[in-house]
């Protein structure tokens, strides 16, 4: 899943993907964002998460956010980037009708998503290097 930008996110699910990973963020989220949740102080408290997440994560939530209450956001912008990011590899192979049918929206909405693409990639490659040239 290293295909979603974290900068993108949230700052909360931000923080979260940094620290258990994107992948986990995605499960924490989608069973839980929109809620709130409270971090135990120990593991062995924490049943809810036990549920669904990884015993290493579980352990990194507790170290990191130790009896703190988490607003979690709802998983929506992760699962919007990798929706678009499906469309942009649909896109190379079929037309942009084709790929509004297969995602259920409208035509004008692919073609927004394509040029929000092309326009992140081209500030990328903008970007490329400027840290090689700032020594």
């Amino acid at each position: 899943m290293d295909l979603i930008n974290p900068d993108l996110l949230p700052p909360q699910a931000r923080t979260i993907a940094r620290l258990i990973g994107v992948d986990e963020m995605i499960v924490l989220l989608s069973k839980r964002g929109g809620t709130q949740l409270r971090v135990p102080v120990h593991v062995d408290r924490c049943v809810v998460l036990k549920e669904f997440l990884k015993p290493e994560s579980i352990e990194l939530l507790v170290k990191h956010f130790a009896d703190e209450r988490l607003e979690l956001p709802k998983a929506d912008k992760a699962l919007q980037q990798l929706r678009d990011i499906a469309i942009g590899n649909a896109l190379k192979q079929k037309t942009a009708p084709e790929v509004a049918l297969q995602f259920n929206l409208s035509r004008q909405w692919v073609f927004a998503i394509k040029r929000k693409q092309k326009q992140e990639s081209q500030n990328m490659d903008l970007f490329d290097g400027l840290d090689s040239n700032t020594n």
